[in-house]
């Protein structure tokens, strides 16, 4: 079975679009819709406290693991390959990028 890394690529650009576009819309639906525990949290000053440190913590986690995840593909460089192919012209170009 020959496996072409640069097509599964085209897969997980299509799902990145649709997990993006999914997320947009529900935060446009669901963005002024009260919830119980939205109400109950804004009405008492120490669980707003509780969640507001919540939220800067697990934001600080978010941006590091953006971070990390940046370094990876930085070494990993997942999509070199199909980007060095798109760039050669022929055979002879392609090895003489890859070399």
């Amino acid at each position: 079975m020959n496996f072409n890394w640069c097509n599964i690529t085209t897969v997980f650009a299509y799902l990145a679009v649709i997990y993006i576009l999914s997320s947009i819309i529900y935060l446009i639906i669901t963005m002024k819709e009260s919830t119980p525990l939205k109400d109950a949290i804004n009405a008492d000053p120490k669980l707003k406290e509780i969640k507001l440190k919540s939220k800067k913590k697990r934001s600080k986690i978010f941006w590091v693991s953006v971070l990390i995840s940046i370094l990876i593909m930085l070494i990993w460089k997942p999509f070199n390959k199909c980007i060095l192919v798109r760039e050669a012209n022929s055979i002879n170009d392609l090895m003489k990028l890859i070399n």
